[in-house]
């Protein structure tokens, strides 16, 4: 399976309610963005056993032991 692509700062900044949101824009961010944001940064941090991903553990420390970090 491909690694997912992690979000971008500006994606999660871009989910941040505002006072000068109305009501649905609110909800739409709250409810329907943040979940698939939030989703796609924990697919990109752990595997579907719980361990770190190769990726997430090469961003974070380059010089890391391949053994599990867990």
């Amino acid at each position: 399976m491909a690694a997912t692509v992690p979000p971008k700062p500006s994606e999660f900044k871009a989910v941040i309610v505002l006072p000068t949101d109305t009501l649905p824009q609110a909800f739409v961010k709250v409810f329907l963005r943040f979940p698939v944001l939030f989703l796609r940064w924990f697919k990109s941090v752990y595997n579907d056993d719980g361990t770190y991903t190769d990726d997430f553990k090469q961003r974070v420390c380059n010089s890391c032991p391949t053994e599990d970090l867990t």
